[in-house]
């Protein structure tokens, strides 16, 4: 299995804020290429994906995919249809 920041989320998170990677590799306290890498599906620590979480006010779990498995906030309203 293969854990990556999820881009498409966190860029999504930036747009909401009117915040640039830039902004928040700034306000996380990691350099910008961290940054970039990390958008481009780098490897990264739990430290790292902590600053991430407390700069963009979210859970940790929220910023990561892993390949082979659905973000459950994805899948939340299929499954809701589901057992409805």
């Amino acid at each position: 299995m293969t854990v990556r920041l999820n881009g498409r989320f966190v860029k999504h998170l930036l747009t909401d804020r009117d915040m640039t990677a830039r902004d928040l590799a700034a306000v996380a306290g990691i350099s910008e290429a961290t940054m970039y890498r990390l958008l481009g599906g780098e490897a990264f620590s739990s430290v790292t994906l902590g600053k991430l979480a407390l700069a963009l006010e979210c859970h940790p779990t929220d910023l990561i995919e892993a390949e082979g498995f659905a973000h459950p906030h994805l899948d939340a309203p299929v499954a809701q249809a589901i057992c409805s």
